[in-house]
């Protein structure tokens, strides 16, 4: 059980759009309801089953207390100041850091078999793969207007907070004529293009150190490659690429040396999905996504716009 949730809180961090339900205007999202419940299986697995804590050797633990003592000290203030918007706001804001911070003092003194985290990650690919045939399904739905070209937002604490949420409810993309940047399930394309990065990390990490995959099929992880190098390129985001290169260089630089012309192989098939994607753009939407990055970051280096 406490292995489906910890997958519930790790797919749901994706899903943060969409609300389970509300309580007035908080939003309830899968993450949140895993969380919580994980929270109370581990308190049920201390006080009821009679589970040690595994406390860990490490400095990590050491910041961790020290996050927590800081943020009772940062009370003082509004609680002295007697104001109480100040006090209302503290409580409100300390209430939700202590939930997020006993999820991961849970995770911490837990003896959890590495196993689970490995199927974490395999559950995250799968998803990954599904997530980037959506994103490049809507680039095409929105040109033509088709079916769930645009998704609706349904948490409404993102929108009461200012967040990445039209008016509507709907998705935010930037229109360059027939294109719109890729968003997939997320609220806008840079939430995408952060996910990508972090799965073009678990798949090329294992490949530049000569470790064993977390799938042993090769079909699904050209595929899954395939699909994150398009997804990635079509959220038009000075994110991935920024995110992206850091990944790239460091797998040259501490990467095992004979993995290294390998890693320059797969750099050269996914600047070809690059151009591929571009082409198939081009032809439908009569624009470069290739010419936008150009001017983007041309722009950026010359001072201009």
């Amino acid at each position: 059980m406490m292995n489906l949730l910890i997958i519930g809180v790790q797919v749901g961090l994706h899903l943060g759009s969409f609300q389970l339900f509300s309580i007035s205007t908080l939003a309830i999202t899968l993450a949140d309801l895993s969380m919580l419940l994980f929270i109370m299986g581990w308190l049920v697995r201390i006080a009821w089953s009679g589970e040690q804590l595994y406390i860990h050797k490490s400095s990590s633990l050491f910041f961790l207390v020290g996050i927590f003592i800081a943020a009772i000290i940062s009370g003082i203030t509004p609680i002295i100041a007697g104001d109480p918007m100040g006090m209302t706001q503290f409580l409100k804001t300390f209430s939700h850091f202590v939930y997020l911070w006993l999820f991961t003092f849970a995770c911490a003194t837990l003896r959890i078999n590495i196993k689970v985290w490995t199927n974490v990650i395999k559950v995250m690919l799968v998803f990954a793969l599904f997530v980037n045939i959506f994103g490049i399904y809507q680039i095409v739905a929105r040109a033509f207007d088709w079916p769930f070209a645009w998704l609706t937002m349904t948490n409404i604490s993102v929108g009461g907070r200012g967040g990445n949420i039209s008016g509507d409810g709907s998705q935010l993309s930037l229109q360059f004529g027939n294109f719109y940047r890729a968003t997939s399930i997320f609220s806008e394309p840079s939430s995408l293009a952060g996910f990508n990065v972090t799965i073009l990390i678990y798949l090329l990490v294992p490949f530049a150190l000569g470790i064993k995959q977390f799938f042993a099929s090769r079909i699904f992880l050209y595929l899954l490659f395939i699909f994150t190098v398009i997804g990635l390129f079509l959220t038009f985001s000075l994110t991935g690429v920024f995110t992206g290169s850091v990944i790239f260089s460091s797998i040259l630089l501490f990467g095992e040396k004979k993995r290294r012309v390998q890693v320059v192989s797969v750099l050269l098939v996914g600047a070809l999905l690059i151009v591929v994607s571009d082409t198939l753009v081009r032809s439908y939407a009569d624009i470069s996504v290739l010419d936008l990055f150009t001017q983007r970051i041309g722009g950026i280096a010359d001072g201009g716009k």
